[in-house]
């Protein structure tokens, strides 16, 4: 009886050595075909000129002309509101996207707010005129590196937005204007930053509109010089807004292949960043898998480099395309699922940037509107009127493709982009913020009294 149950155990020990070495075989079989062949697609990808290293993304920057050294003493000093200061700023920046004036109780509490961050407006207000913003240094990699704080940054537009419409009510219009153009281009040489991952570009996105909302209810309506507004339009280039946002895109695929290739690696820092640091078991399955791991990183790189063809598209082309290539590429199988860095899905990021896009081109259109009045005494009957004397071309509606939609009903103009919902609302716009860069969408319009 012994000898037979020691025959049983000797032959498991030979079948479990055998399929031990068998795995082990195949595993390295795949682990080295993986590796070539990522080898291979970043060897390509270095030749056509693709970055693929957070250093190849940071831009040179001495330390006398970097902002970000401007906004890390800002970020230090800012104060974030008290309950009933951010339930007013919020109250604050729905009436200003949806035109109603700022509640009058909340005034106080608002420009008591501004008060204690003056000197953060300063510093933002200097950082603005800076050329450069790097926020780390060039040789660490992205995913090791310090980025602004999201939460100051969208606190700091806020606060931007509503000292620019203190001040046009209470002192002049001039200085409220002067301040959404600082803040507007402290925002804009953010994309252009070492720190220009994604979430910094989304929230470059949501500061941007509450900019572009203050700067728009300082505008309309007022008389203004022609020459003003001609240099005022020049702030509203859509399509060098898509190329700084592009860069958003870009700079997150090079940190996905950094952590995905530190990985692979078993660098410290990625493995400290996870959850059980340290433990011989996670270790040894990261050893297992790094076959997977690199088909992964592999299969997500060449579909970022695919997807890099579509960011300079209009927004409607871009959705469109986007859902054919994720159909042709085809979803991640079930059984890597557990193991990969899954790929995001970047249509509702194109979708956020389209909003702000849509907000330029009708402020740019209106502006336009305003200077055929000073040129014609009277606002003209359509769009194609300003073409091309005033503009270029007829803004398009990145939703559509379309014209966007103009109105002039005697006591008003009106223009304004149908939305992401796709439907035309009459020009109707509201601002409800649901999460930290998301709001509720419809059309997004240029209004003023006609004069």
């Amino acid at each position: 009886m012994g000898i037979s149950v020691h025959k049983v155990i000797v032959k498991v020990l030979v079948i479990l050595a055998i399929l031990t070495t068998a795995v082990l075989t195949v595993r390295a079989v795949f682990n080295y075909t993986m590796g070539r062949k990522l080898e291979a697609a970043l060897r390509d990808a270095k030749a056509d000129g693709f970055p693929l290293s957070g250093f190849d993304m940071t831009p040179a920057c001495a330390e006398t002309d970097n902002g970000a050294s401007l906004w890390k003493a800002a970020e230090a000093l800012i104060v974030l509101p008290k309950h009933q200061e951010r339930t007013a700023s919020v109250k604050a920046i729905e009436s200003l996207f949806g035109g109603s004036p700022i509640d009058p109780k909340s005034r106080k509490l608002l420009s008591d707010w501004v008060a204690k961050n003056r000197k953060v407006i300063e510093l933002i207000d200097e950082a603005s005129s800076m050329v450069c913003f790097r926020y780390d240094t060039p040789e660490r990699p992205l995913f090791a590196k310090a980025y602004p704080d999201p939460i100051k940054l969208l606190q700091a537009a806020r606060l931007l937005a509503i000292q620019a419409l203190l001040k046009a009510d209470e002192t002049t219009w001039q200085e409220g204007l002067a301040g959404c153009r600082q803040g507007m281009r402290f925002f804009k040489n953010l994309a252009d930053a070492d720190a220009s991952v994604l979430i910094m570009g989304l929230t470059a996105v949501a500061d941007l509109k509450m900019l572009v909302a203050g700067f728009n209810r300082i505008v309309q309506g007022r008389d203004m010089d022609t020459a003003d507004l001609v240099s005022l339009m020049k702030e509203f280039d859509a399509g060098a807004w898509r190329n700084k946002f592009a860069r958003f895109i870009r700079v997150e695929r090079v940190f996905g292949l950094e952590w995905g290739l530190a990985r692979i690696a078993g660098d410290p820092e990625v493995l400290e960043a996870r959850s059980f640091p340290g433990r011989a078991w996670e270790r040894g399955r990261d050893w297992l898998i790094r076959p997977l791991l690199k088909w992964e990183v592999r299969r997500n790189f060449k579909m970022s480099l695919e997807i890099d063809k579509l960011l300079l598209l209009p927004y409607h082309e871009q959705r469109e395309a986007y859902d054919q290539l994720v159909a042709h590429r085809g979803s991640v199988p079930w059984h890597i699922r557990p193991f990969g860095i899954m790929s995001m899905d970047h249509r509702p990021v194109f979708m956020k940037e389209a909003t702000l896009e849509a907000m330029m081109l009708t402020t740019k259109a209106g502006l336009a509107c305003k200077i055929y009045r000073n040129m014609n005494g009277r606002y003209p009957d359509h769009l194609e009127a300003l073409v091309p004397s005033i503009l270029d071309e007829v803004p398009l509606d990145p939703f559509t493709g379309k014209p966007l939609v103009y109105r002039f009903a005697g006591d008003e103009v009106l223009v304004y982009s149908v939305g992401s919902n796709g439907r035309d609302d009459g020009g109707r716009e509201t601002y409800q913020t649901t999460q930290l860069v998301m709001e509720k969408d419809d059309d997004r319009a240029w209004r003023e009294k006609a004069r």
